[in-house]
């Protein structure tokens, strides 16, 4: 099960780390040596007429993972171009035997700067 409501506000064009542990359904620890790839995605909210991904991240492409902790790194360009506004974003894992998780999801809000 996802960790839910895993919420993110972010004014556009800041840096930003964003630390997600691995755990399972049970609430143990993933260990490294079974996570094939990770993938992060940012995306509008449910039921928006446009469906399109904003930003992935990938393992050794934006994620990092270290003792069973997901460092995604957001960088200034990442996110300076994205209109303000609130969208969703998402973690997702496949683990050795082709089995697929998401491991959390929630509101990312993008903030404007002056």
């Amino acid at each position: 099960m996802p960790a839910e409501n895993q919420n993110v506000d972010l004014p556009a064009g800041d840096t930003r780390l964003i630390l997600i542990p691995l755990q399972d359904k049970t609430g143990a620890a993933l260990p490294d040596a079974s996570v094939v790839s990770l993938t992060w995605t940012l995306g509008p909210k449910a039921g928006s007429r446009d469906g399109a991904v904003l930003l992935t991240q990938s393992l050794g492409a934006g994620i990092s993972l270290v003792d069973s902790l997901a460092t995604i790194s957001l960088e200034s360009a990442d996110t300076i171009d994205v209109p303000p506004g609130s969208y969703n974003h998402q973690l997702r894992c496949v683990l050795v035997g082709d089995l697929r998780e998401t491991l959390t999801r929630g509101t990312f809000r993008i903030t404007p700067t002056m």
